[in-house]
């Protein structure tokens, strides 16, 4: 609300997802999406069979706090494989992750700095990217049915089994980046700008439910074929269509057309 008047009045805005840009429509049409991916040099990583995987995370705890369905896979493939969680966040600002961690996984805490990626992170066999926020199915489920109820003339027809998601309007695919560069396959929350960016099934894969988080990480953990194709297809995707060089000069041209 403070800034409202500048963001009207400016001759554009940049935003970092579709998500970001959708919210910000409504104040100014002029909206380029720049992707603020951290700078991270590619390292080459070949994936091989190997007794314990490690799963890597990095990013704000806020995530950790909600990865509810995430866990709970985990810790069940836990009873079936050797896995690690990693998980890279500024523990110095924000203290240890304590909720809602893992009961059987065993979890390794990771101070971030602008190192971590080739000293810790790169050593990840699989990269999670979890993105949804608190909701109470219940109650949601009930206001809407009862919305629904109310919407005269129309008929909808509810079903309990519908999706009902939550996620941050600021939403965005910049922690993908550091796994592409590090030649990570991913497993992401279905979120439409992950979407964009992973083609489900062949350069990671794209979930929302406990049962699809383990269904993923499972074909991963099995496979390091498969490991290195989707690492692969994911690190030629994103340098064909949206590395900081491609993104830049998409920038220059609307800027270009702008002044036009």
């Amino acid at each position: 609300k403070k800034r409202e008047e500048e963001i009207r009045s400016a001759d554009f805005l940049t935003v970092s997802s579709i998500e970001f840009r959708e919210f910000i429509l409504k104040y100014n049409k002029n909206v380029f999406i720049y992707y603020t991916f951290q700078e991270v040099k590619e390292m080459q990583k070949n994936h091989e069979n190997k007794d314990k995987i490690i799963i890597g995370y990095h990013g704000n705890q806020s995530h950790l706090v909600c990865m509810k369905d995430a866990v709970s896979a985990i810790d069940d493939l836990s009873e079936k494989y050797n896995i690690e969680l990693w998980v890279v966040y500024n523990i110095d600002h924000w203290g240890k992750w304590r909720k809602g961690l893992p009961k059987k996984a065993p979890v390794k805490h990771i101070q971030w700095s602008d190192d971590v990626y080739y000293k810790s992170l790169c050593k990840s066999d699989i990269g999670i990217a979890p993105t949804k926020t608190p909701i109470n199915e219940y109650l949601g489920k009930k206001t809407t049915r009862l919305f629904l109820k109310e919407m005269m003339g129309y008929k909808f027809k509810y079903n309990d089994l519908d999706y009902l998601m939550r996620f941050k309007y600021p939403s965005n695919p910049n922690r993908i980046y550091a796994f592409s560069q590090l030649h990570i396959p991913v497993v992401a929350d279905f979120i439409p700008s992950m979407a964009q960016i992973i083609k489900d099934g062949e350069s990671g894969f794209l979930v929302w439910s406990k049962e699809g988080w383990y269904c993923a990480l499972e074909k991963l953990i099995l496979s390091a074929e498969l490991r290195n194709k989707m690492a692969k297809n994911l690190n030629e995707y994103i340098k064909t269509n949206c590395s900081p060089d491609i993104n830049f000069k998409k920038f220059l041209e609307f800027l270009n057309n702008l002044r036009k």
